[in-house]
This record gives structure tokens, sequence and C-alpha cells, in this order.
């Protein structure tokens, strides 16, 4: 017993456990924030720098106007006969213009200032003898997109619904549009020429009789090398339209020279061949009066008329085949050239501007109730429709935007890139290109309050005789 110790026993109750220990998650959670934060803003660092993409090609179109502010000034003031206004060309974001000394000895080529009028770049030059005096430049893109480069043939008859029959001396000089520096240089002798993607395409025609001959030949627009040359079937030259009791229509055979991409449009005589790099793909036969465009995505719309004002209507497809549609061509103040895998017409019933595919001819998509003008901008066909205006994704037609804006359906619309115009008496109403938000009116000054703007070559005036003021 003396071995033995007195012990407490407990009643069984177990204790309190010991405080566990929790793991720190704080830095997993900032972690994660971080990871879906650096997603968002290279996300948005993506939108952004499409967006900003979308806006430097548009900038780049030609005939898009300087910023406009909400009270418009006059910069300037141009004599509407001067070579640089009227007889200007817009390349790109650049007006440029071109003339002949008084003596019609010398050329000179250069940039007009579109913020004072002011000349910038100049090149200038010895006419070629023989030639007239005119200068005519216009766009080259070597790339498919905004025009960079300008070709301006010094000497060269303007056609007016009818190509000259005897052929002139005339100067090619291709130049850089941004600086004027000269890349090429080509003397040659034609009777018209036109632009076809990167090439420079002219044509000559040989009489024999009641026959006639054209002749095509194409120099690269930035070596002046050259690249194919095709002679067209002899055709004879059409008499007078008359009716079916031997009286004069009035009507006659138009011609014309046209060129985009690869594809080359020359209409005479009641006949309209298609070349294809340098190839004789289609040839069509028409009655008089009708007439021959190129689109930019490659389709030649044949029509009854003025295109954008047909009766009658066909497109050759890039594939060469032929369907008729009821339809005229949709005037582009702006195209920026992201649809240009597209065909934009306006069909004759609603008026709807339908979008087809330039292979096939299918109506992709349609916006009913349509004006006679559209923009294409940043891959958006901004368009007239009943009492709205409104933006539709090029690819599938969906509306992007739709506003209230009542306008005319001939109305002429314009952009400065970031938003779209709609002339009114002494104003423009202004709406985002974004998204459609109506923003404050630009206002004309006091003087030309009762007159409606219009934009042409990338500048914006009123027409109230000579000189015409330039407004910004």
């Amino acid at each position: 017993m003396g071995d033995m110790r007195t012990v407490e026993l407990d009643d069984g109750t177990p204790g309190a456990d010991p405080p566990r220990r929790h793991r720190r998650r704080w830095p997993w959670v900032a972690g994660a924030v971080v990871a879906v934060a650096a997603v968002l803003v290279t996300w948005q660092l993506v939108v952004n720098h499409r967006e900003q993409s979308a806006q430097d090609r548009v900038a780049q179109a030609s005939d898009v106007l300087l910023p406009v502010p909400e009270q418009l000034h006059v910069l300037w003031t141009a004599p509407t006969r001067a070579n640089a206004y009227v007889g200007g060309s817009a390349v790109g974001p650049h007006l440029l213009a071109g003339s002949t000394a008084d003596d019609g000895s010398t050329y000179e080529i250069h940039e007009v200032d579109r913020h004072t009028g002011e000349p910038g770049w100049s090149v200038t030059g010895t006419r070629p003898a023989g030639s007239t005096t005119g200068v005519e430049c216009r766009g080259v893109s070597v790339t498919g997109g905004p025009p960079t480069f300008a070709a301006c043939a010094i000497g060269a008859e303007q056609a007016t619904g009818l190509l000259p029959t005897e052929s002139t001396d005339v100067r090619i000089v291709v130049l850089v549009a941004a600086t004027g520096e000269v890349v090429s240089t080509t003397d040659t002798t034609l009777a018209a020429w036109a632009v076809a993607g990167d090439k420079i395409v002219t044509a000559t025609s040989e009489r024999d009789g009641d026959d006639v001959t054209w002749s095509l030949r194409t120099i690269d627009a930035t070596s002046g090398a050259p690249t194919w040359s095709l002679v067209l079937p002899t055709v004879p030259v059409e008499p007078p339209d008359t009716d079916a009791n031997g009286f004069l229509t009035g009507g006659f055979f138009f011609s014309s020279l046209e060129g985009t991409l690869g594809r080359v449009v020359l209409m005479d005589q009641g006949h309209v061949w298609v070349v294809d790099e340098g190839a004789l793909t289609t040839t069509v036969r028409v009655k008089a009066s009708w007439t021959a465009t190129l689109d930019r995505s490659g389709v030649a719309q044949l029509a009854l008329g003025e295109a954008t004002s047909a009766t009658a209507s066909q497109l050759v497809l890039t594939d060469g085949s032929i369907v008729d549609v009821a339809a005229q061509q949709v005037d582009l103040p702006v195209d920026d050239g992201t649809a240009s895998n597209l065909v934009l017409v306006r069909a004759w019933k609603g008026p709807t501007l339908q979008a087809r595919d330039p292979r096939t001819g299918v109506v992709r998509w349609e916006v009913p109730q349509a004006g006679a003008q559209a923009l294409v901008l940043a891959g958006r066909v901004v368009v007239r429709s009943g009492d709205d205006l409104v933006a539709v994704d090029a690819g599938d037609g969906h509306v992007v935007w739709r506003t209230r804006s009542v306008m005319d359906p001939a109305v002429a619309l314009s952009t400065d890139g970031a938003n779209v115009y709609v002339p009114v008496p002494g104003r423009l109403r202004a709406y985002a290109v974004s998204d459609g938000h109506r923003l404050p009116d630009r206002v004309l000054p006091d003087e030309y309050g009762g007159d409606s703007p219009s934009a042409s070559y990338g500048v914006l005036s009123v027409y109230v005789g000579d000189p015409a003021p330039i407004l910004g």
C-alpha cells in the first residue's frame, strides 16, 4: 500500500482543440486579381489598337475632311476655275493640283495645304511637244489599300463620255503623294489612260475606214517598266442610233476606260471588253446610251444611262459571268476599301441597298429605303434608311447603330473620319461614327447661313460664286 499514489481523474469531457493555423490565401487572391486585370488591360489595348488602326485607315482614304469644328470659319478661298480646287485631285489625305505655264512650255504639280490653300511641295518639268495643256492626277495604290502614290498625266485630254479618237504625246509622272518624290517618268502616246492597282494603263486606237482597233499597254507605276500589252478585236464604227422608222433617237455610243486591281474595262462602239491581267476574258455587246463603270471589287456595271440613275443594268462578275440586276450604282463619296469584297448597288425596289458577292452576284445583305449615297468606313457602311441614318457591318449586314435623321434620299454625306455629316442649310448635322449619337451641329459663318455646305477633294465649301470659300 505504501506504493500507492493518489491520482486525479478527469470527468471525460474533451478539452478545446488548440487554435488551428489558417493558411494565408490573400496572395493567391491578389495574384488572380492581377492576372484578370492584366487580361482586361491587354484586351483593352488590343481593342484600342484596332480602333486606332481603323481610324488611321479612314484618315488615309481619299476625300476625308479635316476635323470639322463646331463653329466653321473661312480658311481660304479658291477660284472655282483654279486647278487648286475644281481641277484638283484628292489622293489619300493629300490635295494635289496641276497646271501648265501660260505659254504651255512647262508644267507644275504641287500639293495644296488644306488648312491654308498655300502650295506645299512642287514638281516642275517641260511639257512634251505636241501635247495639250491639261494636267490630270489620279491615286495609285500598290497594296490595295488607300492610295499613297499619285500618277499625273501631262498633256492628256480629259474624257467626258467619249474617249478621244486621236492620240497625243503625254508624260506620266508617278510621285509619292506625301512628299512629291518622283519615282517614275514615262513619255508615251495615248488617247486615254487609267490606273489599275499598281499599273498605269494606256489606250490608243487606229481607224481603218469604218473600222476601229484599240490597243492597251500597261507599265508598272513605281518603276515605269512595261508589263503587258493587248490588241483588242477590230469592230465597226457604229452609225448614229435610230429608231424602227429610221429617225435619230438622240442616243449615242459612249466610250470609256477604267481600271482597278488587275482588271481593265474599255467601252467603245457598243462593245465592252473586260481584260484581266492582260487577257481578254469577256466581251459584251450593248446598245446606245449604255455606260460602263468599274467597282472597287473588280465588278463592272453596265447600265442604260448614267450608272447612278440607270433604268437597266448588268453586272460583269469577277469570273466573267454576267447577271441582270434591277439596280443602280451606289455613289461612295468616301470608301476606305474595307468593303472591297462586296458590290454595293441600289435596287429599284424599295429602293434597297444591296451588298452582293462579286463572284456570284448573290445578295448577302440589304438595307431598306436606302439613300443614293453611302460611306464605307472601318468595315461599316453608313447609309440613309428611311428617316434614319444607319451603320451596318460590312461583313454580315447587321445594324451596328441607328439614329433618327430625316434627310433627302439624294443627300450628300461626308465625314472627317470621326463623325458623319448631313448637310442642311446653314449647318452640318453631326453623328459619331462609333455609335451614331448626335453631336452639336457644325454651324456655318453667318454670311452663309442660308447655304448648304458640300464636300469634295477633302475640303468643305459653299458654292456662292467665284471665289469659293473653303471652310474649317
